[in-house]
């Protein structure tokens, strides 16, 4: 009878630093950055065990280190202000990304430079926090359209909505928008509707106070079965809020706020050109609206500004206001085969969070030579004790394996970096080498499972 199975201690160590860099990527950071730094600070800290230091102690140094580096970081950063700065963000994450497939050649400095360019003129129409959407475009060439438009902080209210599952993503092209102001929970609300719709052969989505129970459902049997593409999200905010987010939706989208849904006629719903629904936000693009009913929302919303506000309700309109106005920004990318759009579009994304990173909390030229810049003095100036210093080592010894002339994938010089993606580097490294510290044994060892 064989033994109880153990995982190799080779193979968790790996998926720990594969699960590290998918989240330092989400935050911007580079992969060959984490992996080297993660690498380096495991093989440190297995050393200073077997040379018989304590774990407790190498995590604490090394937690401090890491600290006081990202606390330094923040200090020396630039600020971004002007587009060119935006666009040399763009440009150096494109960069930094990692070919999908092994076989892929690098990326192209002068595609990319193009594919800066575009993402910070969309950044800089609608705002750093404005909705910029990616889509296919028919012609070989990249292209930005400003389309009216509005984006929402609810996403899908279930998984099974998903059009893409991988990317978590819903889009529907030209839906109707149903927009209910109560919560729908039975099927009896929704069979009459959703009837007339599938007639119609367009997708819906649904926009409530909530959908639950027997309604999500529903429509989630529905859309799995293929009779009807539907998403359900949720209105954001409550009472007077939630009501004036509706009523927004409803001019965009030339559609009613709809109280008795069992009772609403198509006429009754708003259009858009598409809806982009993923796990956080709602973005809906060419709603159906009358220009002239928009432009006078717009003007109800600046005058309610002028009047004496709480700071909560200002920041609420001032949100609403952006939605509005600014519309959304739609990237449209060129590409031969299905997989080349998606990695095109996987890499825009990752270039407008780290764009959206850099405005928030600056700028440094590159990752390994910023690191290198500031984590001697920043080590330096700690107080610790006993193998303390040894995990401080281990980041001070992880930061001088990097290369400071390069890391872009090796194609050019590192560029601007965000703080948040350094920082984000640095720390998910150091989650690798903490959590092997903290799990001991057969992490930090050589360890193989036993035969059968």
């Amino acid at each position: 009878m064989a033994g109880i199975g153990r995982p190799d201690g080779e193979n968790v160590r790996a998926q720990l630093i594969d699960e590290a860099v998918a989240r330092a990527v989400e935050d911007g950071g580079g992969v060959s950055a984490t992996v080297r730094l993660a690498q380096a600070m495991v093989d440190e800290v297995r050393r200073r065990v077997a040379d018989g230091a304590n774990p407790e102690a190498l995590k604490t140094g090394l937690d401090r280190a890491v600290e006081a580096i990202t606390g330094e970081l923040g200090a020396v950063a630039e600020s971004v202000t002007t587009k060119e700065q935006l666009a040399a963000v763009a440009t150096t994450t494109l960069l930094r990304r990692p070919p999908g497939r092994p076989t892929d050649p690098p990326p192209d400095p002068d595609a990319a430079v193009r594919l800066g360019d575009l993402i910070a003129e969309a950044i800089d129409k609608v705002g750093v926090d404005g909705a910029i959407t990616v889509t296919e475009n028919n012609d070989a060439g990249h292209e930005l359209e400003l389309a009216e438009g509005l984006r929402f902080g609810n996403g899908l209210l279930s998984p099974y909505f998903a059009t893409d599952p991988e990317r978590m993503e819903a889009v529907l092209d030209h839906p109707y928008v149903l927009l209910a102001d109560t919560a729908l929970a039975s099927v009896d609300d929704l069979v009459p509707l959703l009837e007339q719709v599938i007639r119609s052969s367009r997708p819906l989505l649904v926009v409530a106070e909530d959908v639950v129970g027997e309604a999500l459902a529903l429509l989630i049997v529905n859309k799995i079965r293929g009779v009807l593409a539907a998403v359900a999200v949720k209105v954001p905010g409550q009472g007077l809020r939630r009501a004036a987010i509706l009523q927004d939706l409803a001019i965009l989208t030339d559609g009613l706020q709809i109280g008795a849904v069992r009772h609403a006629e198509l006429d009754q719903l708003g259009q858009a050109r598409q809806a982009i629904v993923g796990r956080e936000h709602t973005t809906i693009v060419d709603g159906s609206g009358d220009p002239g009913m928009i432009s006078a929302r717009v003007r109800e919303i600046r005058s309610e500004l002028e009047r004496p506000l709480l700071d909560r309700e200002r920041v609420n309109l001032e949100k609403r206001l952006a939605g509005l106005i600014d519309g959304v920004a739609v990237i449209k990318v060129g590409a031969l085969t299905d997989y080349e759009v998606n990695e095109q579009r996987s890499g825009i994304e990752e270039a407008v969070r780290a764009v959206r990173a850099a405005v928030r909390e600056g700028v440094v030229q590159g990752d390994a030579a910023a690191l290198l810049q500031v984590g001697d003095a920043a080590i330096g100036r700690l107080s610790l004790t006993g193998d303390e210093v040894a995990g401080a080592d281990a980041v001070r010894v992880a930061i001088s394996a990097l290369d400071p002339t390069s890391g872009c994938s090796g194609v050019i010089a590192p560029g601007i970096v965000p703080v948040g993606a350094i920082s984000s580097e640095l720390r998910n490294a150091a989650s690798v080498a903490g959590t092997i510290l903290e799990a001991g044994g057969l992490l930090l060892t050589d360890w193989s499972p036993p035969k059968e």
